[in-house]
């Protein structure tokens, strides 16, 4: 993490407000578990690299990407967690499907 500001310019308006919204909605709430800077990029990772992109030519490709940053950061964080957070890995990653599935209960 670098800490830079981003300046709006007339030719990266649209890009700035959607950085602005990005480090509102999905940065400064991390900054609360206090990640070092390999969590933090492994994390951006994940969150950045989408297969479900419209404008992907290979998603199978992201998609094993994501899988390895998220295996990767599981390992990274059950390794150098402190423990005082139970470690970001074992609460956060739990698994790569975790994140994008949702169990559904048979309806009676």
């Amino acid at each position: 993490m670098t800490g830079k500001a981003i300046r709006p310019t007339n030719s990266n308006s649209g890009v700035s407000a959607v950085a602005s919204v990005t480090l509102k909605k999905l940065v400064e709430p991390l900054k609360v578990v206090n990640m070092d800077n390999k969590e933090y990029s492994l994390m951006m990772e994940i969150v950045l690299f989408n297969p479900e992109s419209s404008c992907l030519r290979n998603r199978e490709v992201v998609r094993a990407h994501r899988k390895r940053s998220h295996i990767s950061l599981k390992e990274y964080t059950d390794k150098h967690s402190s423990g005082d957070l139970g470690g970001l890995g074992s609460s956060c990653v739990s698994s790569p499907r975790s994140s994008r599935s949702v169990q559904r209960s048979p309806s009676n």
